[in-house]
């Protein structure tokens, strides 16, 4: 099967070519879940979510960012809590500063290419429309 599109095979390549209005020519997408960086301290340790507590007598969580196992895993452990059988109601609310994409289950984030370890300030874009261009 032949195809007319050719295919860069260096990353140099694809980020020259990039014209997105997110994603161009100096930025890129960088893992953003390190198991790594769990907190051995922090109890019950949860596969995927990284750093999980609970705070005490209150129904208040807190994770890093999490794989996507990870977050069914935080929320099997918080209906299981409530032990009644009953539709539990749960909000989750993500304060991160910068939009996080899944692929493949994983979190990713975007990153200037020239810092890869520095948030992206978003003062010149509006928020809103970030997420609908991802």
């Amino acid at each position: 099967m032949s195809s007319s599109v050719s295919i860069p095979r260096e990353p140099e390549m694809v980020m020259k070519q990039r014209d997105g209005s997110v994603l161009g020519k100096k930025t890129i997408i960088k893992s953003d879940h390190f198991p790594g960086c769990q907190n051995k301290r922090l109890l019950p340790h949860i596969e995927g979510a990284p750093n999980y507590r609970k705070a005490d007598a209150m129904p208040v969580h807190g994770v890093a960012i999490p794989t996507t196992d990870g977050i069914r895993n935080v929320l099997d452990l918080m209906i299981g809590t409530q032990g009644d059988g009953q539709q539990t109601r749960i909000l989750w609310i993500n304060l991160r500063e910068e939009p996080v994409v899944y692929i493949n289950g994983r979190p990713f984030v975007l990153r200037d290419v020239e810092k890869p370890f520095s948030n992206v300030e978003y003062t010149v874009r509006p928020f809103k429309n970030i997420f609908f261009r991802l």
